[in-house]
């Protein structure tokens, strides 16, 4: 059982309040967030960073499929509000769908895809693409999913209706087999299932104690989750999934409210198997997102926002239930050579280093990918053909069996392969950008049609970028 004992206050955040990246500090030259020396920007040159050999970068793209910030994006853009802070690309990356072939049975696909970026010598976008195994909702192991919902006064009326909206969603998808509890929260928790066995989805005890849902009272997250962890690790076994599933606005205003003790907590319970996945759904009041990130991230799941029906369904419903909640590979981490000369003009991960233990690994589910997104600048002149090494090292979530995945490629075999998946990659990008105020929308239109305005996530985007509010 977690105990928690201290009493620490918690900021509230708005929409999008967060930062693009959490580099390390790594001190080295290709770091995107090292300063220069140089006071003036047009003195800035990124070659200057530059050597002559080559060099080992080690990379981290974010959690498990965290995906909040592009539905908070949306739901602000609908209500004609103007999103503010910085774009966390990786999350647009991870939200939006990508035609990757998956890998074949217990490894991972490494997928480098680069072209040059336009009128600029020298430089190209690279995006990697770490590619785990597909599963089908039949095959999947049990699950001893816990439910852990907030029914304190700031979910009242409409929060509460999208609680209500993703427990529906997620008992769609349950099988015989599956072990739910659930656990409710204000001042104090209360247990409303413990350890429930269902014979399929649709499970009617569930949906009657959903139904039963009332709000009020403060709110004591660090008590809902403490529960939820006791029943977790009571049901738990070797051969299930087992997964808590907080569901709140993301305010913490009781009890233990600081996050990194509560997340602490959550990453703990991950050295066993039980993995924490923040579902945040909407207030009108304001959502806490890096509050409900932060807690996420410690505890290796998802960052997820819902703020309708239609998207409690989409996250819980479909497929993306075993992208959102299975895991197909433990402490994934990416390791990029740079042939000499080649430096790291930007890079739209969360974390990079040339230390390995400064950079945090993190889970990849089934049927899905992590994506790397950089952009690179060649600086020397050099008569030997460039060449890129792509090492992903992982581990196996079962057997906890070390695995290694190396790709090598140079220049000119990667200016040959395909690259759609790149494309659409640029193109959400820069929709981020337009969206935070760091591009232009005519930018982002530009990629947008470079990628085919034919997709359905980049057709979503384009009308989104039409109703955007000016600033």
């Amino acid at each position: 059982m977690l105990l928690f004992t201290a009493l620490i206050a918690c900021a509230d955040y708005g929409y999008g309040g967060v930062a693009a990246y959490e580099s390390a500090d790594t001190g080295f030259p290709g770091d995107p967030l090292e300063t220069t020396d140089t006071e003036e920007e047009d003195e800035y040159d990124v070659c200057d960073r530059a050597i002559d050999e080559a060099r080992t970068i080690h990379m981290s793209a974010d959690d498990s499929n965290s995906q909040a910030q592009p539905a908070l994006v949306r739901h602000a853009i609908e209500n004609d509000r103007t999103p503010y802070g910085s774009p966390k690309y990786y999350e647009f990356l991870n939200y939006y769908d990508f035609d990757f072939q998956l890998a074949d049975r217990d490894t991972l696909r490494v997928v480098p895809q680069l072209r040059p970026v336009a009128g600029q010598e020298g430089q190209y976008d690279l995006l990697v693409g770490v590619v785990s195994e597909p599963l089908v909702g039949a095959a999947r192991r049990p699950a001893n999913l816990v439910f852990s919902v907030d029914t304190s006064g700031s979910m009242g009326g409409e929060p509460l209706e999208r609680a209500q909206d993703v427990l529906t969603a997620l008992n769609s998808n349950l099988r015989d087999g599956d072990i739910i509890s659930l656990v409710t929260w204000e001042s104090t928790p209360k247990v409303l299932l413990d350890g429930r066995e269902v014979s399929g989805p649709n499970d009617w005890r569930l949906d009657f104690a959903n139904w039963r849902l009332r709000s009020g009272g403060s709110t004591n997250l660090a008590a809902g989750l403490s529960k939820a962890y006791e029943l977790a690790e009571k049901h738990a076994s070797a051969d299930t999934l087992s997964r808590v599933v907080l569901i709140s606005d993301g305010g913490a205003n009781t009890g233990v409210t600081e996050e990194e003790i509560i997340g602490g907590g959550a990453a703990d319970q991950s050295e066993e198997g039980i993995y924490l996945t923040a579902v945040g759904v909407a207030n009108p009041g304001g959502y806490s997102a890096p509050f409900m990130d932060e807690i996420s991230d410690l505890g290796k799941g998802a960052h997820i926002y819902v703020d309708s029906a239609e998207e409690a369904a989409a996250m819980f419903a479909t497929d993306r239930f075993l992208s959102n909640l299975e895991i197909a590979a433990r402490d994934v981490r990416l390791a990029l050579t740079l042939p000499p000369g080649f430096v790291i003009e930007q890079f739209r991960g969360e974390e990079m280093s040339l230390d390995p233990d400064e950079v945090d690994p993190q889970h990849l589910a089934p049927n899905d990918a992590m994506l790397y997104h950089q952009t690179i600048q060649g600086c020397l002149d050099d008569e030997e053909e460039p060449a890129f090494t792509f090492e992903v090292t992982f581990q196996d979530p079962d057997t906890r069996e070390d695995k290694v995945v190396t790709v090598e490629a140079t220049l000119s075999e990667l200016l040959a392969a395909p690259a759609d998946e790149l494309a659409k990659a640029n193109a959400l990008i820069a929709y981020a950008d337009a969206v935070y105020g760091q591009g232009t929308v005519d930018d982002a239109r530009d990629a947008i049609d470079a990628a085919g305005s034919a997709d359905a996530d980049l057709q979503e985007v384009s009308e989104l970028l039409s109703a955007l509010p000016a600033r």
